[in-house]
Formats: structure tokens, C-alpha cells, sequence
């Protein structure tokens, strides 16, 4: 049966040929890189392709590709996984492609399949994720199961040492992936979705954090480097291939990853703490977890991860896919400071054209947009005010930032002018600004005497 509730299913995607397919994650006890021979089992069934040992207990392991329809597998398959999926005390391996991470359904997205066929069917239920054309299909935990001549083990035999010693402890599900060769762990609990190929776009907001903006929930959604977040360098571009989507307080940002290896479930016991002396940051990652295979991973603390302030101001920064002339169309990148010590930053600033360059705050800005197209002229005496624009059910008032800061010379508004939304009283308000340039990360130096400094921020 398929479990789901009003709230909704927090299911793992797993990719077996060209099909994406989806089990409740309840019934996915963790993913495991495949092994290169299984062990032989005195029976034959189809798709079966042998035994496992798996911290002492016996697994058959299937492979139900030719089952579902789709394309021959490739000789050159890749890193292929194997899931480990338990149901009412019997554990079964089954081989897959690749591991997609995790999605949470909503009991009104599931659309139930009837299938005439005297096999229970492997697929019950789809859902095309939000946001996307595509489809995913819902495995059916029974079915599989109920494969004719499969054998499956009994959960009562395992003898999982760890397990003993954890008894009482609960246990996460966590992802492990790669970003550029560092190996991180991030609990489920903390993701909004997977992103298993990631479209980067040049964005203003490009710098030593922010690589760009992807497309999620028809938003532009910047696309911060872990690396830079954690002071462990620079992601190599050729390294960002898919991404974790985060939602925060204010908005959605995607951390950038190589690829994703496995989903587990790690008990508390499981972690060894971090030394203190000499390293910088520790207090982001709650420990170090060593995998089935020996890999170390750092377990990034989903909480301090989620008030962190960069991560924070990027996800304030969402933008309509949809409109054709939201922030990544400026194609200007900020210098990346990659060498300078992040504890002795000023902080984030946002730094644009009216006719001489300015810096804003960037935690004072809650939203960039294109020049609107609609726009209503208002009977004004003060010519730096615009009009009015609508922005999500809202009039908002439009200020020509240059003819208030420059008023002797403001720059004219043309194609590429944005608006910055700031708070104001009452509401948001709307200035015009001729072009973006960049987000800097400042570093406090001394101002020449004789030099002004222009800064619009409050």
C-alpha cells in the first residue's frame, strides 16, 4: 500500500534506466553504492541478480529495469546503487541507477493508477514534481515484495552492532553527496528537493558565494558554492551538476553539488566530534560519519545552516522565471574575493548605476525586479517619483533612486533598469536603478580624504 496523508509523503527518488521513480521514504532504509559481484543464490527469478551482506545480515538484491518498460540498460551504466527497502520486517535490495535525493508530495498531487493485470503492479501512482513536465513514477512497496520467486530476508536476523548500541536513539536520513571532491551530509529534514542536473545562469548576484541562479517553482533561485559558505575554496564550474533546494525563511536557495552517493540513516552514536583547535567553521557541522565503504563525511548542522546570514539575504533574492528580464540578464559577474579572510568582511553589498556607482546593503534589499510593465503616472509634484506599480496584490510607489540621490544629473532609466524593493512605511517601496553591477563582499578600509561616498541604504 501506498502510504500518504493530508500533509503529504516525504519520498526518495532513485533514477533505474531512463525512468525516475519514487518510494516512500519510510520504506527506504538507505542507498548503498552497488558492489561489483553479488554473491550466488541456489534459485533463479527474473531480475534476480544475487546476494549482498550488509552488516551481517543476507540481502537478495533485484533488478526490476526490464520490468518497467524502459530503455536497455547501458553497458556503461556508472555508479550504480543499491536500495535498501524494508517493509512489515523483510528487507530487499533493489538496484538502481542512481540516487535523486528526496521530495515531499502532497496527498493532492498523487495521481492513483488502475492497472489491468493478474500481477500486482509495480507502479500504483504518479506525480509530476512542481515546478517541472516531468514525471515520476510511485513504487509500490508491496508489489515489489510480491515479485514471483524473489526471496526476501527477515529484519529479525539482522545483526547490526550499531543499531544495539543505538536502541532508543532515533535515526536521521541523510544524504551524502560530493561538491568538487569534499564529501558533506545534510538530514533530509532540511531539504525542500533535489535538483539531479542543475541549470546554471549567469546572474548578478554571481560572486565568490553565488554562482548563479536555476530555475525551481518557476523562481530564479541563486545557487550558493558550499565550498565558499564553508571556507574550503571554490567550486570548479565543470563540478556544479546538481543541486539541494533549501527553503528559508524568506525564500529558496540551491546549494551547489557534484554528485549525489547515497541516502543512509545515522544515529547520533554514529558521529565523531570535530577537533576544535585551528579549525575554522566547525561549529557548522555537527560531526564526521565513515560510510559502509570508509568515505568520511562532514554531517553539516541543518540548523546553523538555515540561519546563516549569506544564505539568508540570497534567498530574500527570488525572481519570476517566467519574465524575461528578472536579474541573471545583466551578464555582469563580481569580482570574486576568494583570498580575502570572510571574518573581516564589512558584510554583502549590492552595487548598481545612477549615473555614478552606488552600494546598497544587500540585507536591506528584499527583492529585485525588471522594470514593470504596467505602470500608473501619478499627478506628482516630486519628479523623482515614478508611478505606481502592482507587485504580488500590492500598489507599490516607484522612485527614480538617480534623481534623488543626483538630481543635477541622474542617469536616464532605459533597458537595463531594475527596481529594488526596500521596506518603507506601510509597505514595500520600488526604486529605479539604471543597472545592477554586482554583489561585493566589503572589506572596511579608510576613505580618502576629499573622496565622497555614496551609499543608498538607509
Amino acid at each position: 500500500m501506498l502510504p500518504a496523508t493530508a500533509a503529504g509523503t516525504v519520498y526518495g527518488l532513485l533514477a533505474i534506466n531512463d525512468v525516475e521513480v519514487a518510494l516512500p521514504l519510510d520504506l527506504l532504509r538507505e542507498v548503498i553504492p552497488a558492489v561489483p559481484a553479488y554473491r550466488p543464490v541456489p534459485m533463479a527469478a527474473r531480475g534476480l541478480l544475487g546476494t549482498i551482506v550488509l552488516r551481517g545480515l543476507i540481502i537478495p538484491v533485484v533488478d526490476i529495469a526490464d520490468r518497467i518498460g524502459s530503455c536497455p540498460r547501458p553497458a556503461d551504466a556508472g555508479e550504480q546503487v543499491i536500495a535498501i527497502v524494508v517493509q512489515d520486517g523483510r528487507v530487499l535490495g533493489l538496484l538502481a541507477d542512481g540516487v535523486r535525493g528526496v521530495v515531499d508530495v502532497p496527498a493532492g498531487q498523487l495521481q492513483r493508477l488502475a492497472v489491468n493485470s493478474d500481477e500486482p503492479p509495480l507502479f500504483s501512482a504518479c506525480f509530476s514534481p512542481a515546478g517541472t513536465d516531468s514525471v515520476t513514477s510511485v513504487l509500490d512497496g508491496g508489489a515489489i515484495f510480491s515479485l514471483p520467486g524473489i526471496p526476501v530476508a527477515s529484519q529479525g536476523a539482522w545483526t547490526d552492532q550499531t543499531e544495539a548500541a543505538s536502541a532508543g536513539i532515533a535515526a536521521d536520513t541523510v544524504m551524502l553527496f560530493d561538491v568538487g571532491g569534499s564529501l558533506f551530509g545534510l538530514d533530509v529534514a532540511h531539504v525542500t528537493t533535489v535538483l539531479p542536473a542543475i541549470d546554471l545562469q549567469p546572474s548578478v548576484l554571481d560572486g565568490a558565494l553565488c554562482r548563479g541562479v536555476t530555475a525551481h517553482l518557476h523562481l530564479h533561485v541563486p545557487v550558493a558554492d558550499p565550498l565558499a559558505l564553508f571556507g574550503f575554496g571554490v567550486l570548479a564550474a565543470s563540478d556544479v551538476r546538481q543541486g539541494v533546494v533549501l527553503g528559508l525563511r524568506r525564500g529558496y536557495v540551491a546549494l551547489a553539488l557534484s554528485d549525489m552517493h547515497a541516502v543512509v540513516r545515522v544515529h547520533a552514536g554514529e558521529l565523531r566530534p570535530l577537533p576544535t583547535l585551528g579549525v575554522a567553521g566547525v561549529e557548522r557541522f555537527s560531526g564526521l560519519y565513515t560510510a559502509e565503504d570508509g568515505r568520511h563525511y562532514l554531517m553539516i548542522d541543518g540548523r546553523r545552516l538555515a540561519e546563516d546570514p549569506d544564505l539568508d539575504t540570497l534567498s530574500s533574492l527570488n525572481t519570476a522565471a517566467e519574465r524575461g528580464d528578472t536579474a541573471e540578464g545583466s551578464g555582469v559577474a563580481a569580482g570574486a574575493p576568494d583570498d580575502r579572510d570572510r571574518s573581516r568582511a564589512g558584510g554583502s553589498y549590492l552595487t548598481y548605476d545612477i549615473g555614478t556607482t552606488v552600494a546598497t546593503p544587500l540585507d536591506e534589499v528584499v527583492e529585485i525586479l525588471g522594470y514593470p510593465e504596467h505602470l500608473v503616472a501619478l499627478a506628482t509634484a516630486r519628479r523623482e517619483v515614478v508611478g505606481t506599480f502592482v507587485h504580488r496584490g500590492s500598489p507599490t510607489p516607484l522612485v527614480d533612486l538617480g534623481a534623488v540621490l543626483r538630481p543635477a544629473r541622474p542617469r536616464p532609466i532605459g533597458d537595463d533598469a531594475r527596481v529594488l524593493l526596500v521596506p518603507g512605511d506601510g509597505g514595500t517601496v520600488g526604486f529605479v536603478v539604471a543597472e545592477l553591477h554586482a554583489i561585493e563582499v566589503s572589506v572596511w578600509e579608510s576613505e580618502p580624504e576629499g573622496e565622497p561616498a555614496y551609499d543608498a541604504g538607509g
